[in-house]
Order: structure tokens, then C-alpha cells, then sequence
């Protein structure tokens, strides 16, 4: 299950985003936004731009990625609520903060910072203004947050009591904020990271974001873009998908192919090697026939040679093709006598064997028989690493 989980969540919630700040001081709007990733169990920060124009300001950063925003500054105002219970709901919250102003026509956050009671809001025309002026850039806002103290639990978690942060002096041991007119410049030490003064607001908000992994913001507009991005990264992870998934099939096929072709020419070899061998066993075969036949017409049909020419025969193996079986072998030929001599009492056997554990279980066979005296390999030649020989082997008959 939590497999699943993870993959909803990472469908739903983006772990790639641009965090930005709009504050609005007298002199007008600033914008800082960076760049955050998750990478493994790490969120990595990456580009950061600041600017007056928040259009300027997001080309910086890819269409694609989702825009996260932090409203600060003069066009968010903040009223503590006092004496709420811990059931207290927002409608009432919000009646006793703002008693004259339609809830319909704002935007707002309510957030409890130990036993206080925080109130945020802006108004919805001018949240419908930012929203229609950061789409027009091409990118996607999915939530909204107004106000500092939406991330004030992360920044409790820092050791100062007073930060100087971009437009914002904030007191944690008094929960105050207090809006200055120009930002601070020194680098402040964030989360292990050294970041300029004036984005730690937007790197923190992103920083707490992507902690919490849910959004904050149910405005209708904010809410259609939302699943829009939702939409679109579901696709793209879809075909995304898709394509290894064909990339894998190919592999697949590939590695399956390649290893059947080989073994198809393993096969083929060891066809070819068997055939050759059942073509000199028939060779042999038909050999044996036209001399049995010539024993037969001549009277010799029982005759030693017949037997011993059987005997062996009968025990060449699949592993051992015989080329040559001469009984009484010629020794030499005398041309002025006219005279042919044998060498009496031997039997020649040549050929060749898939390996020598073949050969040896043959002369072991061969050494069975009655007739067999003395048996001497004359010689043995393997003629490939896989240990095919040619063999000559000399048998003295008794």
C-alpha cells in the first residue's frame, strides 16, 4: 500500500516546483522565486530570480514546472483573533476578525500559533489579478498561501529569535512582523543552505511545502489550474511510461532474439558436426556390406575377420566417427617381384572422437574382446579447443 500511496502523491503533488514571493511594499511589488527539486530524500534548490515584474521573473523557469505563491507585505492584512476555543470554525474566526466585510469578496488563512488565533487575508479581485498575470506567462499557479505566519512552525525551528528576512523583521519570542521598505542583503544560513536575504521568504515557503506534501489553497481558479497541472503530468508520466515500457519490450525482444539465434547456430553446428558423422558411419556401414558380400560369395562368410570386423562395428559410439578398419595392412609393394606383403596379425583403426573420454571408454571395449592383444595409439591429435581429436590406433590380433 505504500507503494500506491507514493505513486498517488507523486501524481497529485509535484516533486519539482517554483516557490515565489510577491510582496507589495510602497514602492510597489517584488518578486523572488526559486527553484526546489526532490531528489531521493533531499530537496535541492536550484535557480533563483528576484524582480519588479512577476512575468520577468518566471520566464527564468520552465513552463512546465508549478508555481507555488506566498503573498506578504501592505496587500495582506493580518488581525489576531482572540479568546477561540480549539473547535472554533473558521466562519466564526474569521466574523469576529473582519465583522463588516463579506467573507465571498476575500481570500484568507487562518493559522494557530500556540494559543493565538491568526487571520491572513487579501482580497479575491486582486488574488483573480495575480493569478491571471502569472498564467499569461505560460505557467500553472496550484496553491496559494498568505502571509508569513503559514510558515511559521518552520521557522521557529531556526535559533535566531530575530530574523531579517528580504522585506520582512520577524520576532519569534513576540510572534510580530513587521514589513520594511527595503530588503536586507546579507546571506542567511537556511536549512544547511546559504541563501541572499531576499529569498529566504519564497525558500522557505517552498522548503515547508514540499515537507507537508498537501496544498493549502481551495480558490476556485487556483483549484482549476491545479488539476490542470494535474492533468498534464499525469499524461506526460503516461507516456513517459509508455515509451520505456515499449523501449523495454524492444530490449526484451532483442535479448531474446540474440539468444535464440545463437543457440539456433549452436544447434545448426551440432546438426551439421552429427550429419557428417552418420554419413561416415554410413560410409563405413555400406563398406562392411560390400565385403560381407564378397565373404559371402567367396565362402568366407564365417570367417575371423567377418567376426572381429562385427565386433567392432558394434561398439563405435555416437561420439566416435571411424574412417579406416584394415585387417593385414599392406607393408610394402615389390615391383621388380611383383610381390605385395601384409603385416600379419594387426588390425589398423583409424578415425575421430569428440573428445578422449570417448576414445578411452572405446579402447576399453576394444581390450574386452578375445582377439585383442596389444593395443597401441600411434597417434592423437586434438584439433579445436573443444577437444575434437583424430586418432590412429594399432592392434595386434592374437
Amino acid at each position: 500500500m505504500k507503494l500506491v500511496d507514493n505513486i498517488k502523491q507523486s501524481l497529485s503533488f509535484p516533486s519539482e516546483l517554483v516557490a515565489i514571493e510577491a510582496c507589495f511594499t510602497s514602492k510597489g511589488a517584488f518578486y523572488g522565486a526559486v527553484h526546489l527539486k526532490r531528489e531521493k530524500d533531499e530537496i535541492v534548490m536550484g535557480q533563483m530570480k528576484a524582480g519588479n515584474n512577476s512575468n520577468q521573473v518566471l520566464e527564468t523557469f520552465p513552463s512546465n514546472l508549478p508555481v507555488f505563491i506566498i503573498l506578504t507585505g501592505r496587500r495582506v492584512l493580518v488581525k489576531e483573533v482572540k479568546n477561540t476555543g480549539p473547535d472554533i470554525k473558521e466562519e466564526v474566526v474569521m466574523s469576529r476578525a473582519f465583522p463588516n466585510v463579506a467573507l465571498d469578496d476575500l481570500i484568507y488563512n487562518i493559522h494557530t500559533i500556540h494559543d493565538q488565533v491568526m487571520a491572513s487575508v487579501v482580497r479575491k479581485d486582486f488574488m483573480g489579478q495575480l493569478i491571471e498575470e502569472i498564467s499569461s506567462s505560460g505557467h500553472r499557479l496550484v496553491d496559494a498561501s498568505i502571509g508569513i505566519y503559514s510558515i511559521w512552525p518552520l521557522l521557529e525551528q531556526l535559533p535566531e529569535e530575530e530574523l531579517h528576512l528580504g522585506y520582512h523583521h520577524i520576532n519569534l519570542k513576540t510572534q510580530t512582523i513587521q514589513h520594511l521598505e527595503e530588503a536586507g542583503q546579507n546571506e542567511l544560513q537556511l536549512m544547511g543552505e546559504s541563501i541572499p536575504a531576499q529569498y529566504a521568504i519564497p525558500f522557505a515557503f517552498g522548503l515547508n511545502t514540499m515537507a507537508r506534501g498537501t496544498y493549502n489553497s481551495d480558490q476556485e481558479q487556483i483549484s482549476w489550474y491545479r488539476r490542470d497541472w494535474q492533468f498534464h503530468n499525469l499524461y506526460k508520466k503516461s507516456v513517459m511510461g509508455g515509451v520505456l515500457g515499449v523501449f523495454i519490450l524492444l530490449l526484451i525482444s532483442f535479448l531474446l532474439f540474440n539468444h535464440y539465434h545463437n543457440a539456433n547456430q549452436t544447434l545448426n553446428q551440432g546438426l551439421q558436426s552429427y550429419d557428417s558423422q552418420l554419413k561416415m558411419v554410413e560410409s563405413l556401414r555400406s563398406s562392411y556390406n560390400r565385403k560381407q558380400q564378397f565373404l559371402e560369395v567367396n565362402g568366407g562368410s564365417n570367417s575371423a575377420f567377418s567376426m572381429m570386423a562385427d565386433e567392432v562395428a558394434a561398439t563405435v559410439s555416437a561420439g566416435i566417427s571411424l574412417e579406416q578398419m584394415s585387417f593385414y595392412p599392406l607393408e610394402k609393394y615389390l615391383k621388380k617381384e611383383k610381390l605385395v606383403r601384409f603385416q600379419r596379425d594387426q588390425l589398423i583403426l583409424k578415425g575421430s572422437v569428440e573428445n578422449y573420454v570417448f576414445f578411452q571408454k572405446w579402447l576399453d571395449k576394444l581390450n574386452a574382446f578375445e582377439w585383442t592383444g596389444d593395443l597401441k595409439i600411434t597417434g592423437y591429435q586434438e584439433e579445436n579447443d573443444n577437444h575434437d581429436a583424430h586418432f590412429n590406433l594399432k592392434v595386434h590380433l592374437q
